[in-house]
């Protein structure tokens, strides 16, 4: 597997381009959930943040990275679940080495490599999108602001993947079978990331919510009637995402087709399926454009292990 040498797409657009104007942005935004030395108490190695411009809301990232703040170290190893915005296939996981204003960033190719051999297939797949994969980027320049701020002497690799919107599976309501390279994708990175001491790795679950109006090619306007439906639907799916009904998470997307185009839903049941975890949204938000009348919504918080047995995907 060869690494990708990627970089910056947005610095200068989301985020300043020059270290020190970047490195005062973020802290500007995390200082006040970070209270002098990280405490020393147990953190989440499973993060949900979302990957909206930093220009909406960055308070709303600070939330959900703020977590990190409070580990006794910076983990090693950070895989990056993220949304395949121009990728065509359901799951990819590509080596890449990010060229950021806060310097060089890695993968941790052998580790790469050896999820690839357990799933005896290619899962580099369409390597060129990740090139201009925010969902990817924002994590990373996130994670190496946090470093740099809070923990300087500490290093750390990443594993980038991009999962899809399960398309199939939402159209049929019924997930691939124990065989599907999908399923036997997800149980390689799950089985890679519990060979780590517990705080050596962490998974950053980047996801968006809902895109809902014309701007998404919806033929009507998301005014506040549409998006008290849509904050009903998506209350649900994320009460299915905090129980032991996992079933029901794609019998939900599956009664509307995802039609309000909901973008987590490969990553997400990357998750729910192989790691008996359920999802903390501590934070919501939903951004609306009147100029075009349609709107995004994005969450922050965190996984935590479920405590019953879980009704399998």
């Amino acid at each position: 597997m060869k690494s990708l040498p990627i970089r910056s797409a947005f610095a200068g657009k989301s985020y300043p381009a020059d270290r020190k104007e970047l490195l005062s942005r973020f802290q500007q935004y995390i200082e006040p959930h970070a209270t002098g030395t990280p405490a020393r108490r147990r953190v989440p190695d499973m993060l949900l943040v979302p990957h909206i411009d930093f220009l909406v809301n960055m308070e709303l990232y600070a939330k959900a990275y703020a977590h990190l703040l409070h580990g006794k170290s910076f983990p090693e190893i950070f895989y990056i679940l993220g949304v395949g915005h121009q990728c065509p296939h359901e799951f990819s996981a590509v080596s890449c080495n990010y060229e950021t204003p806060l310097g060089r960033l890695n993968s941790d190719q052998p580790l790469m490599e050896t999820i690839e051999q357990h799933c005896g297939f290619d899962i580099a797949l369409s390597p060129t999108t990740y090139k201009h994969e925010h969902s990817l980027e924002f994590v990373v320049i996130w994670l190496q602001a946090l470093r740099d701020l809070y923990f300087p002497q500490a290093r750390f690799k990443i594993v980038p993947i991009l999962m899809g919107g399960l398309f199939e599976t939402v159209l049929s309501g019924r997930l691939p079978g124990p065989n599907h390279e999908i399923t036997r994708f997800g149980k390689a990175v799950a089985d890679s990331f519990r060979q780590h001491a517990k705080g050596e790795a962490a998974i950053i679950a980047s996801i968006d919510g809902c895109h809902v109006g014309p701007r998404f090619d919806h033929d009507f306007p998301a005014n506040a009637t549409a998006q008290k439906m849509v904050r009903q639907w998506e209350k649900e799916l994320w009460e299915f995402c905090c129980s032991d009904k996992l079933d029901d998470f794609i019998l939900h997307l599956h009664r509307v087709e995802n039609a309000f185009y909901f973008d987590g839903v490969g990553v997400l049941t990357l998750l729910l399926r192989n790691f008996t975890v359920s999802a903390r949204r501590e934070t919501h938000e939903l951004w609306y454009e009147e100029s075009d009348q349609s709107f995004v919504t994005f969450s922050g918080g965190y996984f935590s292990p479920l405590s019953r047995n879980v009704t399998s995907l």
